[in-house]
């Protein structure tokens, strides 16, 4: 009876250390759960911060394409400026701009009524 009661003791404290074992267990199973489920957030999170990177930079994108084309039309107009300038001569008196501008429009006319002549 002895023996059968040393038994018995062993048997429950085998019992009692895996229940313990057992807990132990699973409170790991519910902290990993817990972590898998925080992880999963950050992922969703990150996934919803990638979406929005990316529409912000074609946004930037194509605001970079527009401001180089007006740089482009800006540098033409700039020519421009600087040829029309140089026509009129900066240093010289309105007057003389004036017959400039007037020769111009002469050759100009000239031109136009030779190719009409020429229909």
């Amino acid at each position: 009876m002895r023996r059968l009661n040393y038994q018995l003791e062993l048997l429950n404290l085998y019992y009692n250390d895996l229940i313990v074992q057992i807990k132990v267990l699973m409170n790991n199973f519910d902290v990993l759960e817990e972590r898998i489920v925080q992880l999963l957030n950050k992922l969703k999170e990150n996934h919803l911060l990638i979406n929005q990177l990316e529409t912000d930079n074609q946004k930037l994108e194509q605001k970079s394409d527009l401001l180089r084309k007006h740089i482009s039309e800006l540098k033409k107009e700039n020519e421009s400026l600087k040829m029309a300038n140089s026509l009129l001569g900066s240093k010289e008196s309105k007057a003389i701009t004036k017959r400039k501008i007037n020769s111009l429009i002469k050759e100009v006319d000239f031109c136009i009524h030779q190719l009409s002549e020429i229909r």
